[in-house]
């Protein structure tokens, strides 16, 4: 409960500093719904109409008493509710970020626990070069390289855009690419440390099966790192899509926020970051949950 109570000033800091670093971004969104033919009248009354002529504290009051009502208040550029459109986009972004953390807990810890198992061997150096390439290339250049192999040379998934599951795959691996990466790295250096025990050498001396050795004496007792890890990565999906979104044509949260910053929509800006840092959190706060489940031995204060 103090957790969850304690997650109250992170996001009002969180408001503060979103309201006012939106008002920093050059331009003005009055001009931006006006247009070039707009006249100074028209975007007085513009200003006005947003209440963009009150002082900055009481539009973030007026903002936050909105907010707290639930009414993130309607986009400057289409006059629709801010709401269901993050609600709509969100849906689209956590199904990405899924489809990735499912592609990353089979491959990524599959491929920590041979690395670890079959260390300094042929299988541990392979696993540990796709490791480094996940994490040194960047997304948009894999999400091209896929395309181009996947969709454009072979023909055997669409190139772009959502509606079906084969659309999943693509943004799903690029998306996935780098916590697969991260995850197998983490996997291998907590398995190698577990391996070392000594219950685990007595596991063995009393005629356990390697299977068993390493599901049930090993990697629960190195799950703690590779579980925070999983947490923060996906975090990190749900805030961190936009580039694959955007190469992917992927109507996701990341997205809207990206066309959001460049039409000036103060209202969508403001929303999408508060929603993202909720759902930061959140995961965080389940994953710190789900680790002490995992090792009785962790107490929180």
């Amino acid at each position: 409960m103090r957790r969850v109570i304690g997650i109250v000033p992170v996001l009002i800091g969180v408001t503060i500093v979103v309201f006012l670093s939106v008002r920093l971004v050059p331009g003005d969104p009055a001009v931006a719904i006006a247009g070039i033919a707009g006249t100074e009248e028209d975007l007085a009354r513009i200003r006005h109409r947003l209440g963009l002529d009150r002082p900055v504290y009481l539009q973030y009051a007026i903002w936050l008493a909105n907010v707290v009502r639930g009414d993130l208040g309607r986009s400057v550029v289409n006059d629709y509710p801010v709401l269901p459109q993050l609600v709509s986009r969100g849906q689209m972004t956590l199904k990405l970020s899924l489809m990735a953390m499912l592609i990353t807990a089979v491959v990524g810890v599959s491929l920590g626990i041979v690395a670890a198992y079959r260390s300094h061997t042929f299988w541990d150096y392979l696993a540990m070069a796709f490791a480094m390439t996940g994490i040194s290339m960047p997304v948009f250049w894999i999400g091209l390289l896929l395309m181009y192999a996947f969709a454009v040379r072979l023909g055997w998934l669409p190139v772009a855009g959502a509606g079906t599951p084969a659309h999943l795959v693509l943004p799903g691996l690029t998306l996935a690419l780098y916590s697969t990466a991260l995850v197998s790295r983490m996997t291998r250096a907590s398995m190698l440390d577990v391996l070392s025990k000594e219950y685990v050498r007595t596991a063995r001396a009393k005629g356990c099966s390697e299977p068993r050795v390493l599901i049930v004496h090993s990697f629960r007792s190195g799950l703690v790192p590779v579980i925070t890890v999983f947490g923060l990565q996906f975090g990190y999906m749900l805030a961190g899509a936009v580039v694959t979104e955007t190469v992917f044509a992927w109507p996701g949260l990341g997205r809207l926020l990206a066309d959001a910053i460049f039409l000036r929509d103060f209202p969508i800006i403001q929303g999408g970051v508060l929603v993202i840092a909720l759902s930061f959190v959140l995961v965080n706060l389940a994953t710190d949950v789900i680790v002490a489940a995992a090792d009785p031995r962790l107490r929180y204060e």
